[in-house]
């Protein structure tokens, strides 16, 4: 069946995979749609990962980034497979169009020299309810776990879902990882002109992050703030007198 409308544009989707024992294990994750398929990637050593492997059949139901489903939320369910490594690469395309953000994860990735440290997974679905209701609905939030996928953007660099130390990742690896490169940079353009580049910068990133709407705009603000501080930090120590 071709992917149902509601689940195609939602950034987010709760992916039910299952224990041996028929225990349903409900994950929140980014996806893409193509060609009548869900696409998702997730870390090769994941749970769902192994679930799958066991069981392929997985159900699909739209919620926001926090992993909460509203009460009219359709539910598919589908068959999942494992992709192979061609296939992997379409869906960090796919995946990289979806979610900007996610580019700078792959590039990490790509550096670092883990490229595969990541799989895709397909799911083609068909139909099984069109309505959740309200008690039934909310059952699954408790047991919602931390998705090793990414999520929204949520990324590999989100610890959790909605946790600030998976937030804050992004923004020491982008502070870590330029501060020596912003130190070089205030001695050949001058200090006081990076010193008020990053002031700025800094400013704007946080007023962006203070009215995000989503994850992904909120990691990118992040990431943005630890640029920028890389940029302010060795510039305001080399103002000083």
């Amino acid at each position: 069946m071709n992917v149902p409308t509601q689940i195609a544009r939602a950034r987010y989707a709760t992916v039910t995979t299952y224990r041996r024992d028929g225990t349903p294990v409900p994950t929140p994750v980014g996806l893409a749609a193509d060609a009548g398929e869900l696409f998702l990637l997730t870390q090769r050593t994941s749970g769902k990962v192994k679930r799958i492997r066991n069981n392929l059949t997985v159900t699909v139901t739209p919620c926001d980034m926090n992993g909460r489903i509203a009460t009219d939320a359709p539910t598919v369910r589908g068959h999942a497979r494992l992709l192979d490594r061609d296939e992997t690469a379409r869906v960090r395309r796919l995946m990289s169009r979806r979610y900007p953000i996610s580019r700078l994860v792959f590039a990490v990735d790509l550096l670092l020299r883990r490229r595969d440290r990541r799989i895709g997974t397909a799911i083609r679905l068909r139909p099984i309810r069109s309505n959740r209701t309200g008690p039934h609905a909310t059952r699954l939030r408790p047991r919602t776990r931390q998705s090793p996928s990414l999520v929204g953007v949520a990324l590999h660099l989100v610890g959790s879902v909605d946790g600030r130390a998976g937030r804050d990742r992004g923004y020491t690896l982008a502070f870590g990882g330029l501060l020596l490169f912003g130190g070089r940079l205030a001695d050949i353009a001058g200090r006081k002109r990076i010193f008020l580049i990053g002031l700025l910068g800094f400013a704007v990133a946080s007023a962006i992050g203070g009215v995000a709407g989503n994850i992904g705009t909120l990691l990118t603000a992040r990431a943005l703030q630890g640029v920028f501080a890389a940029l302010l930090a060795p510039a305001a120590l080399g103002c000083s007198p």
